[in-house]
């Protein structure tokens, strides 16, 4: 999994192991840590991610690969999927720690908690897969389909087309907001009720 030196954007590593994220057709644990979303102050992800690491907070930012140039030199830096948000995983003493932070401007609720970690899950599979990725500000209407082959195996998503390449968005459906690969048609197929899933999400 790509990171930053010392700064995981995934906590702790098993997060989205099979035993560990939870499914909504599994019996539930017996807890009181729940998702929860952050939308962080302009620029704060990565410092609130370093807090809730110390303080032993489970949580998910995503971050991508960009290299910037200059004077002839290639700087690699990494920035967040989607800015202004971070993914954690609490109770209410570890929210409230999150809170002490002074780095989060509001706390979104959490309707559906299987559907968010679901999302989580694929976008953490395609960070993983090491493919150069897009961020997709908004969601835009494409057609379902499931990737055959490849490191992506079994992932539903939807296909769009950039100039001559096609992009594999995952989408993060509470934030309203994608990541995007690109990948070779051979691939993909179209989703239909007749195809069966071979996804483990």
């Amino acid at each position: 999994m790509p990171a930053l030196a010392g700064e995981p954007m995934v906590y702790p590593s098993n997060l989205f192991d099979d035993d560990v994220t939870p499914r909504r057709d599994a019996e539930d644990a017996v807890t009181d840590r729940t998702w929860r979303v952050a939308h962080t102050k302009p620029r704060q992800e990565k410092a609130l991610a370093r807090h809730l690491h110390s303080t032993g907070v489970s949580f998910f930012l995503p971050l991508c690969r960009k290299v910037i140039r200059r004077n002839r030199h290639r700087q690699l830096s990494w920035n967040p999927v989607f800015p202004g948000y971070l993914f954690f995983q609490a109770d209410e003493h570890e929210r409230v720690e999150a809170l002490r932070s002074n780095r989060i401007a509001s706390l979104l609720d959490v309707y559906d908690p299987y559907e968010l970690v679901a999302d989580l899950h694929r976008v953490y599979r395609l960070i993983s897969s090491d493919l150069p990725l897009f961020p997709e500000q908004r969601l835009r209407p494409g057609a379902p389909v499931r990737i055959t082959s490849g490191p992506l195996k079994g992932l539903d998503g939807t296909i769009e087309r950039h100039k001559s390449a096609s992009r594999f968005v995952v989408a993060v459906s509470f934030i309203q907001q994608a990541v995007s690969a690109e990948i070779d048609a051979c691939e993909i197929e179209p989703i239909t009720d007749a195809t069966p899933s071979e996804s483990s999400e």
